[in-house]
């Protein structure tokens, strides 16, 4: 098992003043606005609609000849990027697909969930979860909702990774696309797993041979399969194809653990604690308000 034990001096590893003046947006060229509405045309014309649409049939050559350039700056530089230009006019379902299609230059779109949705929703549903969340063990019938899902709510969404418990793989990207903007709130915020690692190194290097352990967490009851297993065993750290990845929801964790009968011992919540608090550290964290139809990986 790999574990990264040096600290890491990379465009990866940014803080909040580290990102001044770097490069953060990619303007669609008129010309990709262009294929774009050329290609929602024909799209419209053929009857097709996000759940039938495929690559094929949303052609956009111009933003492909970009599509190295971006994937390097994922990759290389400070792993993300704030695309703007989209029309504002277009419809909802149009966007949908547009914002579909242009992920899919950038890698193959996995599914949201075990009912093979396309996209997912961040939108105040208007839920009271506080009493369903209370229960942890047994696979529990929520009447198709999910009571871990803070994005069907107005409550503040703690940092984190979204692990793709349906998939066999977690996701390299992620993307977000606003269509309409909270009335308070809703600022994106985002933090290096690099800077992350590096200040748990310089404070507390004997927590990171058991973050690149195995955790157990408690999987969505929406990608629970019936039957299926309840928890999912993944570390915090791990390092997948020469690169740090981090997996981390703070909520799943300590109902994972009890479920999997290793309830966590008072080493691990503090190693939980610390985390917690550097993610909440606004001087590690890049905030930034998307406008409607901006879009982030």
């Amino acid at each position: 098992m790999a574990i990264l034990r040096e600290q890491v001096r990379s465009p990866r590893a940014w803080t909040r003043d580290s990102l001044q003046g770097a490069s953060l947006f990619y303007d669609l060229t008129a010309e990709s606005q262009s294929e774009i509405a050329s290609a929602l045309n024909d799209i419209a014309l053929r009857g097709l609609h996000l759940r039938t649409v495929e690559q094929e049939d949303f052609r956009i050559p111009s933003f492909a000849r970009d599509v190295s350039a971006l994937r390097d700056r994922l990759d290389n530089e400070n792993g993300f990027f704030i695309l703007r230009g989209l029309d504002t006019a277009l419809l909802e379902d149009q966007l949908n697909i547009v914002y579909w299609g242009l992920g899919n230059y950038l890698g193959r779109v996995i599914r949201q969930d075990l009912s093979g949705a396309r996209l997912d929703t961040v939108s105040d549903k208007g839920h009271d979860d506080s009493s369903e969340r209370a229960e942890v063990g047994g696979n529990i019938d929520h009447g198709g909702y999910d009571p871990y899902r803070v994005i069907d709510t107005n409550k503040f969404c703690t940092l984190h990774t979204d692990n793709a418990y349906s998939n066999p793989r977690t996701p390299d990207y992620l993307g977000l696309m606003c269509l309409r903007q909270a009335a308070r709130g809703g600022e994106s915020l985002l933090i290096s797993a690099y800077t992350v690692h590096n200040e748990i190194l310089r404070k507390h290097p004997d927590f990171v041979d058991r973050l690149y352990q195995d955790f157990h967490w408690h999987t969505p009851p929406l990608q629970t399969l019936p039957g299926g297993p309840e928890t999912k065993a993944m570390p915090i750290f791990e390092i997948s194809h020469g690169d740090l990845v981090i997996h981390y929801l703070d909520m799943y964790l300590q109902p994972g653990m009890e479920i999997a009968g290793t309830p966590m011992v008072p080493a691990e919540l503090e190693m939980q604690s610390v985390i917690d608090s550097l993610l909440l550290r606004k001087d590690l964290q890049h905030r930034y308000l998307l406008q409607p139809v901006s879009y982030t990986h």
